[in-house]
Parts: C-alpha cells; structure tokens; sequence
C-alpha cells in the first residue's frame, strides 16, 4: 500500500482527525515478494552464494541454517533511498532447529548476517553445511511500500480523551487499518517492522547489553532506565514471515523472525551486531 493509498485510508474513518500525527510517523520499506521463477540472485532459502573464503556460520550448538540473500544491486529498481549499501550481498542465517527467541544474550551466536562488499557471482561457492536444515529456493522481487507503527496509534489513543462511541469508532477503524498489512506471507526490508507482540526495540537494547528479557524487566531499575534513550537508535533490517507455501518455513506457532540493526550500525555498514527476535500471535 501506498502513502497515498494510507493516508485516504485514515482521512476516511475517525483516524482522520489524528491524520497530522499519523502521517509524519509513516516510514517507506521494501515488500519482498517470492517466486519460483529466477529472476536475480536474491533468494530465500536454498544455497548462498557464500564465498569459499567465508567459514559456514556456526551457532551456541550447530552450524546455522540459511535463510536468504539479498543482492543490494537488486533494489534499486525499487527507487527510494536507503541506509543500505548500493553494492554488495548481505546474507542472513538462523539457527532454524532450536529456534531461539531472542530474549537471552546467549541467542546472539544463533543468528548471523554476513555483508560481503562485492557482487558474488554464483556457481563457485561452498556447499552448504551438510549438518544443517535446508529450505526451497524461492526467487525474490522487490517493491516499494509505505510501512505504519501500529503501536504509536495505540499511544495516540491511549492518551485521547474519547467518548464510549468514539473509542470504539477509533478501534474499528485501527482495526481496518492493520488489516490492510495483514496479507501472508508479509516479507520486509526496512521501514517498520509489523511486529505480532509489540515494539522490540527496547528488547533489542537489553539483550544487546547483556540483559536477559524472557522474564519481566524492572522498569523501575536504574540499571534498566539507563537504556531507554538508546531504544531509538534501533530499527528494522528485515522481517521474514512464516511461509511452508515458499521456502517452507514456519516460526513458532505462525510468527515472524525480525532482524534489528542499530541505525549508526547500518551506516557505518556494521551487521556484527545485529540483533534477531521471534515472536508469534
């Protein structure tokens, strides 16, 4: 969906009189669309095109399972700008046996996204890890759409004095709203992640410093406070949906994987610290 297509939606429901908070939090992002039919090197599953002078990522227990790779080259027939480098392969890889979800400081060693700066030809690459799962290849296309932090409308709500009926007009029509991003699978590069549990953000800042979040957090500890201005410096890579119709995968109980990258990381062209959640309805 487009800005334009978001913005008559909102004008045309009760979200409409939020419209001058809604539209400045509007973010562009990259739909990833799959096919059977090769149309580039970017791919979901099946082999990378990892270069022999790259040891296969290992995880906490096993080597990890690749998900896809993504020829920067490629989106540029999408036309917006972007972080991202212009040239280059970035490959992602999940430990797709143990699942983890990401709440532990351990997990960070069972996921892994590798930027290699040049355009890798494929045909002279390693084999795949023979100990590792395995998906179907599914060819990738790119388009551009416009992306909606669900959670912020929510805020506005929350803090909006409304009366019974509107409160309930004001649901409906969120409700409408996130069912327009609802179609599956819901593959995306960049702009805001369509999470299925809430923001990551300050997750990713956590665990990123060693705090583990599978429990409740005291957001009342000065140890935790601490974290919070740094919650805005993070923002979605990519978002890989369940998909057993494409590559064959299913997250958890028909979730999502997000990879989250620290915004100085990504312009300093940094994926060592990456950080990856799972998180399911």
């Amino acid at each position: 969906m487009s800005r334009a297509d978001i913005i008559k939606l909102v004008k045309s429901s009760i979200l409409g009189n939020y419209v001058n908070e809604i539209e400045p939090k509007l973010q562009p992002a990259i739909a990833i669309n799959c096919t059977r039919e090769p149309v580039g090197q970017s791919r979901f599953g099946g082999e990378p095109c990892l270069p022999s002078t790259i040891e296969w990522p290992q995880g906490n227990q096993r080597g990890l399972s690749f998900l896809g790779q993504i020829y920067l080259s490629e989106l540029a027939k999408v036309g917006i700008k972007t972080s991202l480098p212009k040239q280059g392969v970035l490959f992602f890889f999940y430990d797709s046996e143990e699942q983890p979800w990401g709440f532990d400081p351990k997990d960070i060693g069972d996921r892994r996204v590798i930027y290699f700066a040049d355009e890798v030809l494929c045909g002279a690459q390693q084999e795949t890890d023979g100990d590792v799962e395995e998906f179907g290849v599914r060819y990738l296309t790119f388009e551009e759409r416009c992306s909606i932090p669900f959670g912020d409308l929510d805020e506005i709500r929350n803090h909006t004095e409304l009366s019974d009926d509107d409160d309930e007009a004001f649901c409906d029509a969120l409700d409408e709203l996130i069912d327009t991003f609802a179609e599956s699978p819901n593959h995306q590069l960049l702009g805001h992640a369509q999470t299925m549990q809430g923001d990551m953000r300050f997750d990713c800042e956590l665990v990123a410093n060693g705090i583990y979040t599978g429990d409740l957090v005291d957001e009342d500890d000065p140890k935790i406070k601490a974290h919070v201005p740094n919650t805005e410096d993070w923002m979605l890579l990519l978002q890989i949906d369940s998909d057993e119709d494409g590559p064959g995968w299913m997250w958890g109980d028909t979730g999502m994987l997000y990879f989250m990258i620290r915004k100085q990381d990504l312009a300093e062209k940094n994926f060592d610290n990456v950080m990856l959640k799972l998180q399911c309805c």
